[in-house]
């Protein structure tokens, strides 16, 4: 017993190889987001609104939170001690 299966050519598609994958463009698309809201903000001044105090010294306090986080001290206790900077020193 044998038996012999034919197709019909015209029934076969063909696919292309060459797909572009959406997955692969999502982190591309990301990116390039990320990127126009950091130029828009800083174009803006946005970032002097969100960086409260005086500059100097909200730099000197995330350096300190910084040091902080690498030397061990736990998270948490790191940004707590990082708002009271700001705070203390915003007056």
């Amino acid at each position: 017993m044998s038996y012999q299966i034919q197709y019909n050519p015209e029934l076969n598609k063909q696919y292309s190889t060459k797909r572009i994958q959406k997955r692969n463009l999502l982190p591309l698309i990301v990116l390039i987001g990320v990127l126009i809201v950091a130029y828009v903000a800083i174009q803006t001044n946005i970032i002097s609104i969100l960086v409260p105090g005086e500059e100097a010294v909200t730099a000197a306090a995330f350096s300190e939170l910084v040091d902080n986080v690498e030397s061990g001290v736990p998270v948490r206790e790191s940004l707590l001690t990082f708002c009271r900077e700001i705070i203390e020193n915003s007056r």
